[in-house]
């Protein structure tokens, strides 16, 4: 299996753990012929796991997803990957009433999106854009959202240079005032 990113939440005495997986991957690398999914369950305070549910049968196989908590339940925001090998942020809400995730859906259009990070506070989610230019200069760019608390949806903020080629993985520091970004290409 290719790799496991897992973004966990607590609710109701419960926690919530989504990840990719790598079950239907049938060789290595990065082809079209590989697929990851996205998976959720939850762990109750006695150890039982709940059932597993496939959110989505075809993300990226590459990029980590994120979980955040809102007045409805938890959002999962992760990238998805079309037949056509688009990859964009979706959502896709746990419906507390059934136990099961509604639908993943677009939550907003970004150059070529990949890892996902969230700020500590929860409020606002950034991506890395794999892009070859930004304003003119080589080197990709980091895309800012704010995230809606009740609809989870995704409003664009700022997005700024990453100052070098192939921006790659992100993180937020802990204090919540730096989002740290690292190069394949240098930078």
């Amino acid at each position: 299996a290719e790799h496991g990113f897992v973004a966990m939440w607590r609710e109701s005495g419960t926690l919530g753990a989504v990840w990719l997986d790598g079950r239907k991957f049938k060789k290595s690398g990065h082809d079209a012929s590989n697929e990851m999914m996205l998976v959720s369950t939850t762990l109750s305070p006695n150890g039982q796991l709940g059932p597993e549910v496939r959110l989505d049968e075809r993300t990226c196989d590459c990029c980590q997803n994120d979980a955040v908590m809102t007045s409805a339940g938890p959002v999962i925001a992760y990238r998805d990957r079309s037949a056509a090998e688009i990859r964009d942020i979706y959502v896709s809400r746990l419906d507390l009433a059934q136990g099961t995730l509604t639908t993943p859906v677009l939550a907003v259009e970004s150059d070529n999106p990949s890892f996902l990070a969230v700020h500590p506070t929860r409020d606002w989610l950034y991506t890395v854009n794999e892009i070859g230019t930004y304003e003119g200069k080589p080197g990709g760019s980091v895309s800012a959202f704010a995230i809606n608390r009740d609809s989870g949806a995704l409003t664009p903020i700022n997005r700024q240079p990453s100052v070098g080629g192939g921006p790659a993985h992100l993180t937020v520091d802990n204090g919540g005032k730096n989002v740290l970004v690292a190069n394949y290409g240098g930078g």
